[in-house]
Formats: structure tokens, C-alpha cells, sequence
């Protein structure tokens, strides 16, 4: 079943609109998501930069040692405890008189 030509006309026009934010969308979030994703099972130092071949595929071991560490654990609970034991703010929309 073809579309009428307006119909046509008009699915262009959406696309040429959705393009450039499609683009920035892709640009500044998802290649820098898989990027990391990619060199998070990698040993990356900024040596392998300027080397490529020297980067070593580690698969889930900086995973692994990451859930081994102490450290992270307790950076873990202090992140996900500490919005909650924050005090309220005393700028809201409704304070009188308003802070901004």
C-alpha cells in the first residue's frame, strides 16, 4: 500500500526536523555511552592512545575487582544515603519572600 504524495511530502518534512537532533542525540550521548562501555573491558591507559595495539580486552575483570573493593562499596552507600540526608532546600517556589 503506497502513500499519497502529501503524505509523503510530510514524513520528509518530519525527518528533516528530527535530523539535527538525532544527530547531537547520537554525538554527545550514545557514542560516548558505548565508548565507555567498550574501554570498561579494556586495560585503557592513555598510552594506548597513541598505540591502539596495545590495548588488552580484560572482559568483566574490572568488574569484578570493582565489586571486590571495599572502597567502592562504601562510595556506593555515601552516594545513595547522601541526597537523602540532606536538608530540605529553603528556596522553593513557595518560600516568602522568593529567593531568586
Amino acid at each position: 500500500m503506497s502513500r499519497a504524495p502529501g503524505e509523503r511530502a510530510q514524513a520528509r518534512a518530519a525527518w528533516v526536523f528530527l535530523a539535527p537532533a538525532l544527530i547531537l542525540i547520537t554525538t554527545f550521548f550514545f557514542l560516548p555511552v558505548v565508548t565507555g562501555l567498550a574501554l570498561s573491558l579494556t586495560d585503557f591507559d592513555l598510552y594506548s592512545i597513541g598505540h591502539p595495539e596495545n590495548i588488552r580486552m580484560v572482559g568483566t575483570a574490572n568488574y569484578r575487582a570493582l565489586a571486590q573493593a571495599p572502597m567502592f562499596w562504601s562510595a556506593l552507600k555515601n552516594t545513595l544515603t547522601s541526597p537523602s540526608s540532606a536538608p530540605p532546600s529553603r528556596c522553593s517556589p513557595r518560600s516568602r519572600p522568593p529567593c531568586w
